[in-house]
């Protein structure tokens, strides 16, 4: 065999990672009929065709899958399983298998509606579960997320999902929340992200993590599609209050159902109060500053019970500002994301679940940041890591890279010449799918020796069966 490029040796350490949770030993052997069965779950031709290479190439040695040998031969058939990694890394939790990630690449790819498949489900009554809120914004051109750090006491498998909460209150797999895992140390190590949908339809991790502190980061692709504006230009100081004729300010009833939304969306708990973190994460948001020393006079001013802050006391404070500085109460509702009518349009609140069997963990909030550029980053990596890749125009140096998930599919063009080139990437030949930038036909212009994403691709009926079909052009 030829030498292992950078490529090559990062794909063995991901199968090797992927062979030891579907219960291979330190050898790097597994037990054949365990493996079988597991692709056996979905009857396919691909995945005989998968175990006929596996026996024709003597990689069955006393009933055991010997992965050095099946390595060196997979190399040569990347394609088939480069995708199916991450899917390996939920099958000790999943009863059913995605016969997609094993298809090698045949022009357009038809995926099945997700549910019309079985994802299995940590049962919480037998498992260890907590729920926090949290609220995503596109202000200002900006992508931003409360983070969660995540403590892992011992070694456990666990799921995180997200669901978006709609204006009317209720949750819905419609809009799809997904979450990016990296280790809490020094470098911020990338783990892993959302690869499949749990039993009620929700972006969801499933992943073995070791004993130690992670960082959680909740992250919206949807916003064009959402349809979500920045526009706040109509909104005046009549909107807010009515003054008497004693020069009593009295918040109008928009003013008031609006602070409510926000009180529920800042509230992470959702117990009703704002304790002193929930209350400092929501200043450092909307003004850059830290309330941690200004608690101490919200608690002998406003209306507190159990020292935390209560609607009441809440409403209460920002009649006072109103009376003051009208353009701070302005600011704070445009940085959480309402319109010019006081409705929540570019926020969106969600509610993160953590649950695991077996093992026991914390998690906290921590202040709200950007995700724009490190979402980019990470997503830009996992599609030229783990899509099935294809020359562009058929040039050498010139590749697309598709990478498909049940509810998304990420279209990535990598330049590796030493010239800026132009890129269309039309797919209007797609079926039930939409594009996160509104459109399916658009252009790229992708810096030398750089990739950059071209599409985040949706269904747009999540129940009914989608495909991918793009069609290059160099302007």
């Amino acid at each position: 065999m030829d030498s292992l490029n950078y490529n090559d040796v990062n794909f063995i350490e991901r199968f090797l990672h992927a062979f030891k949770i579907l219960g291979g030993n330190e050898l790097g052997f597994i037990d054949y009929d365990h493996f079988k069965e597991i692709l056996e779950l979905e009857n396919s031709t691909d995945i005989k065709e998968i175990l006929d290479l596996i026996k024709t190439e003597n990689h069955v040695k006393d009933n055991k899958l010997d992965f050095v040998s099946l390595c060196s031969s997979v190399l040569s058939v990347k394609a088939i399983f480069n995708s199916a990694l991450e899917n390996g890394k939920v099958a000790i939790q999943s009863p059913g298998i995605n016969t997609n990630t094993f298809t090698r690449n045949k022009g357009s790819a038809r995926i099945k509606s997700p549910y019309s498949r079985s994802i299995s489900h940590i049962p919480s009554e037998k498992g260890f579960n907590k729920f926090l809120k949290g609220v995503l914004f596109n202000v200002n051109g900006d992508m931003l997320s409360y983070r969660y750090q995540l403590e892992i006491l011992e070694n456990a498998v666990i799921e995180i999902y997200a669901t978006a909460i709609t204006n009317k209150g209720e949750t819905t797999p419609d809009i799809p929340v997904e979450l990016l895992i990296f280790q809490d140390g020094k470098n911020k190590t990338f783990v892993t992200s959302s690869s499949v949908l749990n039993e009620d339809g929700y972006c969801a991790i499933k992943y073995a993590l070791k004993k130690g502190k992670y960082i959680l980061i909740p992250i919206l692709l949807k916003w064009d599609l959402l349809r979500k504006s920045n526009s706040f230009d109509s909104l005046n100081l009549e909107s807010l209050i009515h003054v008497k004729e004693e020069s009593s300010v009295v918040l109008t009833p928009a003013c008031e159902r609006a602070l409510k939304v926000i009180f529920d969306c800042i509230d992470l708990d959702e117990n009703g109060l704002l304790n002193q973190t929930e209350f400092d994460y929501f200043i450092r948001h909307v003004s850059g500053e830290t309330a941690a020393e200004e608690w101490s006079t919200i608690e002998d001013n406003f209306k507190t019970e159990n020292e935390q802050l209560t609607f009441e006391g809440f409403v209460e404070l920002y009649r006072l500002v109103l009376q003051t500085d009208p353009s701070d109460v302005m600011n704070m509702l445009q940085h959480m994301g309402m319109n010019e009518s006081l409705e929540l349009e570019n926020a969106l609140p969600f509610r993160l679940a953590v649950r695991t069997v077996g093992g026991k963990f914390n998690l906290q909030p921590s202040p709200i940041s950007s995700y724009k550029e490190v979402a980019d980053k990470v997503l830009r990596k996992v599609a030229v890591e783990q899509g099935v890749s294809r020359k562009i125009r058929n040039m050498n140096d010139l590749f697309i890279f598709t990478c498909r998930l049940p509810y998304r599919a990420t279209l990535v063009v990598q330049n590796q010449s030493h010239s800026k080139v132009k890129v269309r990437l039309d797919c209007s030949k797609s079926m039930n799918c939409e594009s996160h930038h509104g459109s399916l036909d658009f252009t790229v212009d992708v810096l030398p020796r750089t990739c950059i994403i071209g599409h985040h691709l949706f269904p747009v009926d999540i129940s009914e069966d989608w495909t991918v079909e793009c069609t290059e052009y160099l302007n």
